[in-house]
């Protein structure tokens, strides 16, 4: 079966056989039902796609060669072409599936063959306890739109502290703030409203019993505060609001000076001397090819690939690349300071009838309301609520956020799906999340995240062979700051449920029951308490650090302060490698921020060479 494109040309209808059926027919849905729905969607979403700008051959030759199609990758693509420059966007995979575009759905994407690069962590000596071999599943975007496609699409633009700590001229708070009101990627994000979801009602209600103050998501302040959560998601159209969508499509549809190639994995840069002039990819028959780029080759790929790339080809640490015989073109500490966000998700279970489950969700008028209307739970990404929290100090002033919690309105989470995608041992899974066979259960995910983390990893290659993936140790939970944040943040939710908000709700919090951990649970037991952290914290998918900007004097800086690449010419990364340390919330946002400044950087140069 096809169907016609309103863009571009015919495509074949994606195989409705897939992980989204497969998930409905998991949660209870009938397989007939499931198609159906499938198949409605499908012609209804297929409407937004389209494939022009794509290439199956590059030019010999381009001004500008940017690698990866991811968040970053879109942003500095398109405002490069808007210049009239030629460039070449070069993607390991291909175009997102229709259902990517399905904000409650996309993230089933995590593990698949075809557009996730499956990465997994070592084995994890101090976390990681309730994982299969201690090793985290590090899902990250393998297609056009890369991991903006399949996150969960928060904003947050973090706190002004968090840039001012970086200390890197030109990356002030003021500075900041300013491109990111500037922006126009979330102007069609939408703000849960609290009238019409008693659920975060409750939170922000709990927020303020507890002396937290209660604010618009667009305030800039170091201050903790409870908030309705701002989603990058189209109001209109229910859709995902990725810079693939914001960015790169419209600029494929205007520009033909900008070409898209996919499938099509980088493995090397080309040198000439100390100049970067171009790059090698394996074409998706595995053949070895090369382009050229007369101004910049940028690296895009991810804080894992783009670490990849550059000690492959040479910019690294020697004790990395002189095992492998890798001559070493620039020393650099490429790869180190890795950090991540944990988050620790505790079920609570309610008995009151306010929360999104399976068949809620799939009910279907609520698939009829997101076709029609672009509204209703498949329009959502689950997340309502977001609080950023902070500490009273002694002078009576309060600290930078230390912590966050986010609101997650899910009452049924389906056990194999879930311990699949995060490589969960199904034992430790039951005693979690003790009531997750029941798809009609009422309740909610409240998820608490230490936002600063102090243990720093590595990414290291471990083969010359580009297929292979490298060594990556975020050494979790390495220094003990991080565990008594995270515990502090999670007696800071535990208060909340304690509040009359909750209780009307019937709040009941489910504390794991993991023998590991010794038969008393609860808040006031502070050795259940590090072990719940060491057993249960998981990746929020934010790894960031490995090639970080700093001043030139600066030992463990890898790129200057308008993300050139230390020593090298014609060669910039602008991506989470780049990131000092982590903002105060998911970083997406700020990342869109930093590339749009990387392509005013880039095109101020090229006009200064013009003069």
């Amino acid at each position: 079966m096809k169907l016609s494109w309103k863009q571009g040309k015919h495509h074949k209808l994606p195989n409705i056989s897939s992980s989204y059926v497969t998930l409905c027919v998991l949660q209870g849905l009938s397989a007939w039902a499931a198609t159906s729905c499938s198949l409605l969607l499908a012609a209804w979403l297929n409407y937004y796609l389209s494939d022009n700008g794509f290439i199956k051959e590059p030019n010999q030759t381009y001004d500008y060669i940017v690698v990866g199609a991811g968040t970053s990758g879109c942003v500095l693509a398109a405002k490069l072409a808007g210049s009239n420059s030629k460039v070449l966007v070069i993607e390991a995979g291909g175009e997102p599936p229709w259902y990517s575009w399905i904000p409650l759905i996309a993230p089933i994407l995590q593990g698949s063959q075809q557009h996730d690069w499956r990465f997994r962590t070592v084995p994890q000596k101090f976390a990681a306890g309730a994982l299969h071999g201690n090793q985290a599943f590090w899902p990250q975007g393998k297609m056009v739109g890369g991991s903006g496609q399949m996150n969960f699409l928060i904003h947050t633009t973090g706190s002004p502290g968090d840039f001012d700590s970086w200390k890197v001229p030109g990356w002030d708070s003021q500075t900041m703030k300013n491109t990111l009101e500037g922006l126009t990627c979330w102007t069609k994000g939408n703000r849960v409203n609290a009238t019409e979801k008693p659920l975060l009602k409750a939170f922000l209600d709990a927020g303020r019993a507890c002396g937290h103050s209660v604010s618009d998501m667009d305030r800039w302040s170091d201050t903790g505060s409870f908030m309705a959560s701002h989603n990058t998601i189209d109001g209109l159209a229910g859709q995902r609001w990725s810079t693939y969508l914001s960015h790169l499509m419209p600029a494929m549809k205007t520009h033909n000076n900008l070409h898209v190639l996919t499938k099509s994995s980088v493995t090397k840069l080309v040198w000439k001397r100390n100049k970067v002039i171009g790059i090698q990819y394996l074409d998706n028959d595995g053949r070895i090819k090369h382009v050229k780029a007369t101004r910049e080759v940028i690296l895009s790929a991810g804080t894992i690939k783009t670490t990849q790339i550059l000690q492959q080809s040479g910019v690294g640490p020697p004790h990395v690349l002189e095992p492998l015989d890798i001559p070493i073109k620039v020393d650099l500490p490429v790869g180190e300071n890795l950090q991540d966000h944990l988050q620790v998700p505790l079920f609570v279970e309610l008995n009151s009838s306010v929360s999104m489950n399976v068949i809620k969700m799939l009910n279907p008028r609520q698939f009829w309301n997101y076709m029609v209307h672009g509204k209703g739970a498949l329009a959502t990404s689950g997340i309502e609520g977001i609080a950023t929290l902070t500490k009273t100090r002694e002078n009576g002033k309060s600290s930078k956020p230390y912590g966050m919690l986010i609101l997650f309105n899910m009452g049924s989470i389906n056990a194999d799906v879930y311990t699949s995608v995060a490589n969960i041992k199904k034992e430790a899974f039951h005693r979690w999340f003790p009531k997750s066979s029941s798809l009609s259960q009422e309740g909610f995910v409240l998820i608490s995240v230490c936002l600063h983390p102090r243990s720093r990893g590595h990414v290291r290659i471990i083969s010359t062979d580009p297929t292979q993936p490298p060594e990556i140790d975020p050494a979790y939970l390495n220094h003990e700051y991080d565990v008594q944040c995270s515990i502090d943040t999670i007696k800071q939710g535990v208060e909340l449920l304690n509040t009359d908000a909750f209780r009307a709700l019937g709040a009941k919090l489910h504390w794991p029951t993991f023998p590991e951990c010794g038969g008393k649970q609860g808040s006031d037991n502070q050795r259940y308490m590090e072990c719940l952290v060491r057993t249960a914290a998981l990746t929020m998918y934010h790894p960031a650090g490995t090639a970080a900007m700093g001043r030139e004097d600066n030992p463990d800086a890898v790129v200057d302060p308008e993300l050139r690449v230390r020593g090298v010419t014609g060669l910039r990364v602008v991506d989470a490698s780049v990131l000092p340390r982590l903002p105060s919330g998911p970083p997406n946002s700020v990342l869109i921020a930093i590339a749009d400044r990387a392509a005013d950087f880039i095109l101020e140069e090229k006009i200064n060479i013009k003069k």
